[in-house]
């Protein structure tokens, strides 16, 4: 059967304007769907490149790690290097070596649980400082410096206490 049109003829509209209206129909269409290839890929494309962001920053921290560590130990070889400088020339002057032989001596007395602050050596003169937790360790160590023997003179320059470090006593051998 004919299609039944209840409007007038002359409100129909031209053949131009629907060909036109198909066409931009099309052409929407076409458009919407590129757009949501366009979008799709975008986003594809962002998830890849945050993964990629999100290792690289890990191998970023990674490596600032490593290279606190080789700092670090690089701290240690220069110190390293520098006590030997140090004991080199300590043993070409000829007193050095005896007050080399009296600190060889001194390490032979400290306690268990007791540190070595500092050393000085200078020609006539060997100071020491000892860090401890305890009063009992520094004790015992200047109880084994008196009772060694090995020194004629010691001289007890200081004797502090430190939440830190813990007590520390220098002493002075002329």
């Amino acid at each position: 059967m004919g299609e039944i049109n209840l409007l007038p003829e002359e409100l129909k509209p031209k053949s131009s304007y629907i060909k036109l209206s198909s066409f931009l129909k099309k052409f929407a269409l076409l458009g919407v769907i590129i757009l949501l290839f366009f979008l799709s890929a975008s986003l594809g494309v962002g998830i890849f490149l945050d993964k990629r962001i999100s290792v690289s920053l890990k191998n970023q921290e990674s490596l600032k790690n490593k290279i606190k560590a080789l700092e670090k130990t690089e701290q240690r070889i220069v110190l390293v290097k520098d006590r030997l400088e140090k004991i080199k020339s300590l043993k070409s002057k000829s007193n050095a070596n005896d007050e080399l032989d009296r600190l060889n001596v001194l390490s032979k007395l400290f306690p268990e649980g007791t540190n070595v602050k500092e050393v000085n050596i200078n020609v006539d003169e060997l100071s020491i400082s000892v860090l401890a937790d305890n009063l009992d360790d520094i004790a015992l160590y200047l109880a084994n410096v008196i009772t060694s023997k090995e020194f004629n003179k010691v001289i007890l320059k200081s004797l502090e206490f430190n939440l830190k470090e813990g007590y520390s006593v220098k002493l002075v051998f002329p």
